[in-house]
């Protein structure tokens, strides 16, 4: 016995794809404003900046020859420049919401962003 796609299960499907992407706008909607911006390269800070002072910080790693400029304005921060092969870190845009990340593999450079800490407890230690 042939089971044939209904209207009621196009419905449903509607449904489901709308609330999908709801709950996914919501999601990165209304993340917290950032405040900070964390650089840091091969796994090491290298420096933490304020989000709404506008500046271009020069990433340079000595030992591998590369470098990254970040740029800092308008309170959102991108890499306008990468002497990486893919570039791919150049193209991932303004960031500006909480745990927002750019990373660049090659030059092993991670930009992320954060919001002001929050005054109450997140967890108990024993």
């Amino acid at each position: 016995m042939e089971r044939k796609i209904g209207a009621a299960d196009i419905v449903l499907f509607l449904l489901l794809l709308v609330l999908a992407a709801l709950l996914f706008w919501r999601a990165f909607a209304y993340g917290k404003s950032g405040e900070t911006v964390e650089i840091t390269l091969h796994g090491k800070p290298y420096g933490v900046y304020a989000l709404s002072e506008d500046r271009v910080i020069l990433v340079e790693d000595p030992d591998r020859d590369a470098a990254n400029i970040v740029e800092i304005s308008g309170g959102k921060v991108h890499m306008s420049e990468a002497d990486c092969p893919d570039k791919l870190c150049v193209r991932q845009g303004e960031i500006s919401r909480d745990r927002q990340t750019i990373v660049c593999l090659p030059n092993q450079v991670i930009v992320t962003v954060y919001a002001a800490e929050e005054s109450g407890f997140d967890a108990v230690a024993e």
